[in-house]
């Protein structure tokens, strides 16, 4: 058994600064670091299948840990650069940038990023916003079969400009995604969407709107000024909101493979 770095990071057992358990955490905890398995690295060979599992798959094979989050996997699959604006879209999206060393600060803290390890010395800056979970509870909430569809109404609704706040806490799991972004809207004394066309394009400008705020903070407390948009992952297919991100953020849009997590897990084990 081992812990491998990259979702070891995510526990908060880890002090990010010296990659190694923080004695904080674990004395609040009354643990110490032996009661957790060895830390090892993606790539780190840990041995052979067992005789049973040989049996049933009918061949030998080495183990060896891979970046076992799924977000560093993507990063590292997408080809990932540091000095770019990274944004890892799916039902959750996972914007940040690749930086050599953490930060740790009130203001940070404040914005809602973390820091989380996948190699030794990268640390992925980052923090979590609604991404196309929006999407997904309004198509099952409409019955809307494919995604393809979607993205043609909001084409259509596309002169609609009115927008809300897609990390507003009320978007976490309402019985009604509809009724909740509605509510949004209303509390801001906006015009509502007069269709479905509509209300799916509020939806994706209001998440190119989220990915602008949360890039202007980075830079602020980074100290970089980023020139590029990495996205990938499932959502890089939503070619609208890669549009309309490029228009809010006035970066450039590069968009990754939409199989990121699977690539970085395959490639990282040769890491």
């Amino acid at each position: 058994k081992s812990n491998e770095l990259s979702i070891l990071s995510t526990t908060a057992l880890l002090d990010s600064r010296t990659e190694e358990y923080s004695p904080f955490v674990l004395g609040q905890l009354g643990l110490t670091p032996s009661f957790f398995s060895k830390k090892v690295i993606a790539g780190t060979p840990l041995g052979y299948l067992l005789p049973e599992i040989e049996k049933e798959v009918g061949y030998s094979s080495l183990v060896k840990a891979s970046l076992h989050h799924d977000t560093g996997a993507a990063f590292f699959g997408a080809g990932a650069q540091k000095g770019e604006v990274l944004i890892s879209s799916g039902t959750w999206s996972l914007l940040g940038t690749i930086l050599d060393h953490a930060i740790v600060n009130e203001r940070a803290y404040e914005a809602g990023f973390t820091n989380e390890l996948s190699r030794p010395h990268e640390v992925r800056f980052l923090r979590n916003i609604m991404g196309m979970w929006l999407i997904n509870l309004l198509k099952k909430e409409k019955g809307i079969e494919s995604f393809s569809l979607i993205t043609a109404m909001a084409e259509e609704g596309s002169a609609y400009q009115e927008s809300f706040d897609a990390g507003d806490e009320s978007l976490l799991n309402p019985s009604s995604m509809e009724e909740a972004i509605l509510a949004l809207l209303k509390k801001e004394n906006r015009p509502l969407p007069k269709n479905d066309g509509e209300l799916f394009y509020c939806v994706y400008h209001s998440l190119a709107k989220s990915y602008a705020k949360a890039i202007a903070d980075m830079e602020e407390i980074t100290g970089e000024k980023f020139q590029a948009v990495r996205i990938f992952g499932g959502g890089v297919k939503a070619k609208i909101l890669n549009r309309l991100t490029e228009l809010e953020t006035g970066k450039t849009v590069i968009e990754g493979p939409s199989e990121a997590t699977a690539i970085g897990n395959l490639l990282s084990i040769g890491a």
